[in-house]
């Protein structure tokens, strides 16, 4: 069964207004990226990780930029900027699968290109 991305996003707006009645700090934490990044069942797939190698690793990095770069510069409007103030770009990667040079790169990469376009949020 397929998961509908407008109601996901329905819940992250609620989420986010409760946030901000009662005082809360939200830690955005992209938990999946196309490919799957550890092959754990909380990235999207269990079993293979084909995220940044394989047949789609160029693919899957650059749509997972795509969707950080979107998530980056949704949370840095001005209504949403002082609520998510934290944004884990991609949780739990495995270096021995993704390459620890080829993880390190792409995290730079993703900081330059997406602080860019969104300077407010702050990745960890």
């Amino acid at each position: 069964m397929a998961t509908d991305p407008s109601l996901c996003f329905r819940y992250f707006l609620k989420a986010i207004r409760w946030a901000r009645k009662y005082g809360l700090r939200i830690n955005l934490d992209l938990h999946a990226v196309p490919g799957s990044q550890n092959g754990w069942n909380h990235s999207g797939r269990l079993g293979t990780a084909g995220w940044l190698h394989g047949t789609m690793g160029y693919a899957n990095a650059q749509r997972s930029l795509d969707y950080i770069r979107i998530l980056a510069q949704f949370i840095s409007q001005p209504q949403y900027k002082n609520v998510v103030t934290m944004f884990g770009i991609i949780n739990e990667p495995v270096s021995s699968i993704s390459g620890a040079d080829n993880l390190r790169s792409l995290y730079v990469f993703f900081a330059d290109d997406t602080v860019t376009d969104a300077d407010r949020v702050q990745l960890r």
